[in-house]
C-alpha cells in the first residue's frame, strides 16, 4: 500500500476479507478487523468477490464492508504519518497546497479543485489523504475513469476549450451550478499555467465562492 501510495497510484485490497460471509449472514471478528485495517493502511478502495459473486449473503456483505469502512474511515489518524520517498514539483506544490488546509492557516478551504491532464496531481492529493474532497478536473474520459477509484477524490469531465483555468470565477460558477461548490465556501485551485501541459502543476488560488 505504502509502495502504491509513494507511486500515486490507486492501491485496492482484496480476496477474502468477508469470506465467511458466504455462508453465513454475519463475519468473524477478525474479517472486520481485516477491513478496518485496509482502512487505516490507507488502501483506495477495498473489494468483494466470492462473497457476492457466489455467496449467499452478497447484499449482507456488501451491506458489512460499506459500514465498516465508513465508521473506520472517520477516524482522524488516517494519512498523517504519510511522506513520500521523493520530492517531484507536483508534489511540492501539493505539500504547498496541504499547508493552507491546517486549521492554523486561517484560510477554511472547504474544497479542494484540480486541473488534471494524467490524473497524476489529484492522485498526488489523495495519497496525503487531505480531509476536504478533492474535486478533479480533466477533458480527458480515461483520466476520470482512473480517477474514480481515488480516495476522495471526485473526477469530472470539463471541456476545456469552453471553460478552463484561466478564469477561475467562471470555472467556479460552473461548479456551483453542478451543486459542486457553495455560496461563500472557500475554494483552493491547484493547476498548471497551461491547462494542457501534463507534468507542470505550479499554481495555487483561493476564492471565495459568490
Amino acid at each position: 500500500i505504502n509502495k502504491c501510495r509513494n507511486a500515486a497510484k490507486p492501491v485496492i485490497v482484496a480476496t477474502e476479507m468477508l469470506l465467511s460471509m458466504t455462508k453465513s449472514p454475519t463475519p468473524t471478528r477478525a474479517e472486520i478487523a481485516d477491513v478496518a485495517n485496509a482502512v487505516y493502511d490507507c488502501a483506495d478502495a477495498v473489494m468483494l468477490s466470492e462473497e457476492t459473486a457466489v455467496g449467499k449473503y452478497p447484499v449482507e456483505a456488501v451491506q458489512t464492508m460499506t459500514r465498516t469502512v465508513s465508521f473506520n474511515e472517520k477516524q482522524e489518524s488516517l494519512g498523517v504519518d504519510f511522506e513520500p520517498d521523493s520530492l517531484d514539483q507536483t508534489h511540492a506544490v501539493v505539500k504547498s497546497a496541504l499547508t493552507m488546509l491546517a486549521p492554523f492557516s486561517g484560510v477554511n478551504v472547504a474544497k479542494l479543485v484540480v486541473g488534471t491532464q494524467t490524473g497524476y496531481t489529484a492522485q498526488v492529493f489523495s495519497a496525503y489523504r487531505p480531509k476536504v474532497p478533492i474535486l478533479a478536473l480533466s477533458d480527458k474520459q480515461s483520466t476520470v475513469g482512473v480517477l474514480s477509484l481515488a480516495y476522495g477524490v471526485f473526477p469530472l469531465f470539463v471541456d476545456f476549450a469552453e471553460r478552463d483555468f484561466s478564469d477561475l470565477e467562471v470555472l467556479t460558477a460552473h461548479l456551483k451550478d453542478l451543486g459542486l461548490v457553495s455560496t461563500d465556501e472557500m475554494v483552493l485551485f491547484v493547476h498548471g499555467k497551461r491547462t494542457n501541459d501534463p507534468g507542470k502543476t505550479n499554481s495555487l488560488a483561493v476564492l471565495r465562492v459568490d
